[in-house]
């Protein structure tokens, strides 16, 4: 059985086509994974820089908070009012702060409470509240954990305070935490972006989007995983910005406080227009394989098509023909190739032509 011929150009295109192929899909690939990775970095930055500018205007609030309430301690403890002049003292700081409507009030170990006398703050069982708890502890005011005050969610700021009394005195402030939810969902750089305060050392959130979630644990069942996957990290102390889960988490820390700001947004909101790049490397690389199999296919058959022409003019010679011509342009390896055989015809038609001569030559003088 004959071998099946199999074409120069069948060859070449089997050898450049696949080659040509592999080298755009990989070019595709690096050119999307370095696209990828370029977005991440700028994302990091981005994200990184949101929350250290809500982490400052939360230092900000917090500490133009504490200063006046702070001012107003050192105030008293300089004066050692009487309990009429304190209780003056106190009306005067009924709505002297927005953020605090109700004011300061002093409570001591027996459960007496002194408030501003518009104030509507229950001061029931006092010794055993959070807020009293807290400012045991404390001897300049600072904030505590957020807890339910009559309906609403609140933080309070409390010290110990000597107002010349033989009594343990605490002195506080409420602040509703509709301001920093507010400060802490505001300012965010990046759309689709969210955040929440945590107390570290109680894993309490401070401050969220959902109200629902404040005062709560940390990574409570009910939270997304993103807050799971955060405590975890506040537990260790890995404030690094990474990603945990399906998103891009920062971390930041409230000088002064406890506390941890977590700003985070999903992988999929930062890579979205990644998602759109990659489509459409995907329809050029298509087209482009399409365009560069056509130019390789003619570019090929080009080359390919003298080689065919003379490869039928040695089938000729082979087979005795030499009236055959080779019609060569160009001036490369093959119409170099082209004039060579075309020398070889003309030398072999005059051999032919010499031989036939003499043939005649022969024959006349063979008939005389």
């Amino acid at each position: 059985m004959k071998n099946k011929n199999f074409s120069i150009k069948a060859k070449l295109l089997l050898a450049i086509i696949p080659i040509t192929c592999a080298m755009i899909v990989a070019l595709v690939i690096i050119a999307y994974n370095v696209s990828a990775m370029m977005i991440k970095q700028n994302a990091t930055q981005l994200l990184e820089t949101s929350v250290a500018k809500q982490g400052t205007s939360i230092e900000n609030w917090m500490n133009e908070n504490l200063s006046s309430f702070n001012a107003a301690k050192r105030a008293i403890e300089q004066a050692h009012p009487k309990d009429a002049e304190l209780q003056k003292i106190v009306n005067g700081y009924y709505n002297f702060n927005t953020n605090s409507p109700d004011g300061l009030y002093i409570a001591d170990q027996n459960g007496t409470v002194i408030k501003a006398t518009k104030s509507t703050k229950n001061t029931t069982n006092a010794v055993n509240s959070p807020w009293f708890k807290e400012g045991l502890s404390h001897v300049n005011m600072t904030f505590g954990d957020p807890y339910v005050a009559g309906g609403h969610k609140v933080i309070s700021a409390t010290g110990l305070i000597d107002d010349g009394s033989n009594n343990l005195r605490i002195l506080g402030a409420d602040f509703t935490l509709d301001r920093i939810s507010t400060i802490v969902n505001s300012n965010i750089s990046m759309d689709g972006a969210q955040a929440f305060l945590v107390n570290k050392d109680t894993m309490k959130v401070m401050a969220d989007r959902n109200s629902a979630f404040v005062a709560q644990k940390v990574g409570s069942s009910d939270q997304p995983a993103i807050y799971k996957a955060a405590a975890k990290q506040i537990d260790h102390g890995n404030y690094n910005t990474q990603t945990l889960g399906t998103d891009f988490t920062a971390f930041h820390t409230i000088a002064g406080t406890n506390w941890v700001l977590v700003s985070y947004i999903p992988t999929k909101v930062v890579l979205a227009n990644l998602s759109k790049l990659r489509l459409i490397m995907i329809a050029i690389s298509i087209v482009a394989l399409i365009i560069m199999c056509i130019v390789v296919e003619r570019v090929t058959n080009r080359t390919i098509k003298p080689v065919k022409k003379m490869t039928k003019v040695i089938t000729a010679m082979a087979d005795g023909d030499f009236t055959v011509d080779v019609d060569t342009k160009g001036n490369d390896e093959i119409a170099e190739m082209g004039k060579s055989i075309d020398k070889f015809i003309v030398y072999m038609r005059q051999m032919i032509k010499a031989i036939s001569q003499i043939s005649t030559s022969l024959q006349t003088q063979a008939n005389w």
